[in-house]
């Protein structure tokens, strides 16, 4: 929480007295930036079949990526493991091979070719999408704007009261107390329907920004 006293006022505070009021501000943004989780998982009784297979699909998932314009530097591992699987039959444990799961994150510089670039992973093997998020890349500028309106209702609503109340507001805020304001909270899904034909159906959409502010003004009769 941060706060701001704005001092040197021409009158004295003692000489009016306050009124505190809360103020609200939200904005809308197109996300200006994406990342995804794509990889790969199997299983093989064989150990190093199993790593091989996974080996080879997950270097032709990144050929594919780099070859649809992302940058070799955006794409990183995740996660990678190898967990042998058992299941129950009639009461017994049976083992059913290694399963191997190479997931990769990857960075998306161009939102609009989400869908495009989960479309060429999956082309290529890619059978788990464990995560696709929108963000944006400067989100302090959203909050300032959401700030400036919530800093703006405040003050109307102040001045709202004085007026009904036959008051007059000194507009100069004695105090400003920054609230816990959400700055824009990315877009998350946990998992991409894939189509046969063309990319997947994936929309940024729009992400909100919000700021609240508690102001403290004088006022006079």
């Amino acid at each position: 929480m941060n706060s701001l006293s704005y001092q040197g006022l021409v009158r004295d505070h003692q000489e009016g007295r306050t009124i505190t009021v809360n103020g609200t501000g939200q904005v809308l943004t197109r996300p200006d930036a994406a990342s995804a989780q794509v990889g790969f998982v199997n299983l093989d009784t064989d150990i190093r079949k199993a790593q091989g297979v996974n080996s080879s699909t997950i270097q032709k998932i990144t050929s594919a990526l780099i070859q649809a314009g992302v940058p070799q530097e955006n794409i990183q591992t995740a996660e990678y493991s190898v967990t042998p699987q058992y299941e129950f039959i009639d009461g017994k444990q049976v083992f059913r091979g290694y399963e191997v799961s190479h997931i990769l994150a990857v960075t998306i510089e161009d939102v609009d070719q989400t869908g495009y670039i989960i479309d060429t992973a999956v082309s290529q093997g890619a059978n788990r999408i464990n995560r696709i998020q929108f963000t944006l890349k400067r989100p302090q500028a959203a909050y300032q704007k959401a700030l400036q309106i919530a800093l703006g209702n405040a003050l109307a609503s102040a001045q709202t009261i004085a007026n009904t109340m036959n008051l007059k507001l000194d507009q100069t805020p004695i105090q400003i107390i920054e609230k816990d304001g959400g700055r824009a909270v990315p877009r998350s899904f946990a998992q991409a329907e894939m189509v046969s034909s063309g990319a997947a159906p994936i929309e940024p959409g729009e992400l909100k920004t919000s700021a609240r502010v508690e102001v403290k003004f004088q006022y006079y009769s």
